[in-house]
């Protein structure tokens, strides 16, 4: 099976119904919302976002829970991101395992050097539209945010790009709302502390 690498498009958006009427008009479909809280973790030594970014580090890691609407309890999970090429933020290679409690994980990663930097809680809504995701995020400090994502084998990064930002100007989303890095990077530059 041929290694299939996340192709993502994002974008803080302006008017969020709007784009999400247009969405749903398309003929997306509702997958679930839940609440998401990410704690990101990186090497012990960074003192500043600069020394935590994936440019420097070559990995974005965090510890994941999932509530989905209306329920208590939280699935977690242990994610890392790499860029496939460092000019993009767009094309990553994207690792994830499930774990058995926050507590765990958070023990595992401060074992082996890593400190958490910054925790970002969000609210998520999932469409999907054929092979694309949508990710609606409304996230306190930051605003309304889009990040529109899907799964290509390597020869195909290129043209997902392509399709992707069509359809976000098909759904209404302007060029200025676009993002050439993600909604977790702007936290990063407001929130972290070191």
């Amino acid at each position: 099976m041929q290694k299939k690498i996340e192709v993502e498009v994002r974008a803080l958006l302006e008017d969020r119904k709007r784009v999400e009427r247009n969405l749903m008009a398309k003929g997306a479909r509702l997958v679930q919302r839940i609440h998401v809280t990410d704690h990101w973790y990186c090497d012990a030594r960074a003192k500043n976002p600069t020394d935590a970014s994936i440019d420097s580090s070559g990995y974005a890691l965090r510890l994941r829970e999932v509530r989905n609407a209306g329920e208590r309890r939280k699935a977690t999970s242990l994610e890392c991101k790499t860029l496939v090429d460092r000019a993009s933020h767009s094309f990553c290679n994207e690792y994830e395992v499930a774990i058995d409690s926050p507590l765990n994980g958070r023990k595992i990663l401060e074992s082996i050097g890593l400190k958490l930097f910054l925790t970002v809680e969000k609210e998520r809504t999932l469409y999907q539209l054929r092979d694309i995701k949508f990710f609606f995020d409304s996230i306190k400090g930051i605003g309304e945010g889009l990040e529109v994502e899907m799964m290509v084998p390597r020869v195909a990064v290129e043209r997902a790009y392509v399709a992707a930002r069509r359809v976000l100007e098909e759904i209404g989303v302007k060029k200025r709302e676009l993002l050439v890095k993600s909604l977790t990077r702007l936290a990063i530059e407001r929130f972290s502390h070191f």
